[in-house]
């Protein structure tokens, strides 16, 4: 499925793309809060994160709604959903992408990755929602819209059919961006002796 908003087309990712999004998704998060905490090493980060995006695309395959926002320029920015009423990752799957992720990091980075699960885990909501795993935007697109597009993208069909969403940011101004998007603050999630992330809750919108 292809739309177009503005200036910004929103397709889903597929084999043919894959690589692109994979390539924001690494580029994204190589600066965040919680990823320079997970690992701190930004060599050992930038040869991770590839991999480690790779792995999530596939877990959250069964949801076939990891989409990819472009630009006339090219790939922009990515989003990977869960959708409700269905685990987020079937165990199995979620036991092979975290195999996965252990595969290209370190011992303490892999305690970390851990203490991430738990602390997401403790505080999840368990009415029925979409849940925004990852919104991510290419740095040098950033402030072009791209990240309000993937959520725009979403959410009006959760609108439409009365369903909530919600999500954690990584930052304050992920947390801004998700507030202009009608997502509001529920609680601080602090990880130990790192940076805080925000649980966000979305109820739909009339």
């Amino acid at each position: 499925m292809t739309t177009a908003i503005n200036e910004i087309t929103v397709e889903d990712v597929t084999a043919a793309n894959r690589a692109a999004a994979i390539r924001v998704l690494a580029a994204a998060f190589q600066d965040d809060p919680v990823f320079e905490w997970w690992i701190p090493d930004a060599h050992a980060r930038a040869a991770a994160l590839p991999a480690v995006f790779d792995a999530y695309i596939d877990a959250y395959a069964p949801h076939d709604a990891t989409r990819l926002a472009s630009l006339a320029a090219g790939a922009a920015g990515v989003s990977i959903w869960a959708r409700p009423g269905a685990a987020i990752v079937e165990p199995e799957a979620e036991e092979l992408m975290f195999a996965r992720c252990l595969a290209v990091i370190d011992d303490d980075a892999a305690v970390r990755l851990q203490q991430i699960g738990e602390a997401f885990a403790d505080v999840h909501p368990h009415e029925d929602h979409w849940y925004l795993q990852f919104l991510a935007t290419d740095p040098p697109l950033q402030s072009r819209g791209v990240g309000g597009s993937l959520l725009q993208d979403l959410l009006a069909s959760a609108d439409e059919a009365g369903q909530a969403a919600y999500t954690e940011a990584t930052s304050l101004r992920n947390r801004a961006l998700y507030e202009r998007h009608g997502f509001e603050f529920v609680r601080e999630i602090p990880l130990p002796d790192g940076p805080s992330l925000y649980a966000l809750w979305r109820n739909p919108r009339g």
